[in-house]
């Protein structure tokens, strides 16, 4: 790109120019969604696993105690 924008500017140069800044910018969207693809997919199976333990937990025999009571039971056990 720097050498097309030292040369002398033909008919085609402006076209060049701006065609290669969006081949960049594509790469740069391609980088950065693969980036959350990866980490979303990655963690997906314990997060709703996770979720699972959680509702599991708040909605089982300790439901007459209040949350706060709950996690005191958790923290020491």
């Amino acid at each position: 790109m720097e050498n097309e924008y030292n040369t002398n500017i033909d008919h085609y140069s402006h076209d060049l120019l701006i065609s290669n800044i969006e081949l960049l910018l594509n790469y740069c969207k391609r980088y950065y969604g693969r980036q959350f693809i990866t980490r979303t997919n990655q963690n997906n199976d314990i997060i709703v696993r996770f979720e699972g333990f959680i509702t599991d937990y708040f909605s089982s025999e300790n439901s007459g105690t209040t949350a706060s009571q709950q996690l005191n039971v958790v923290q020491k056990q």
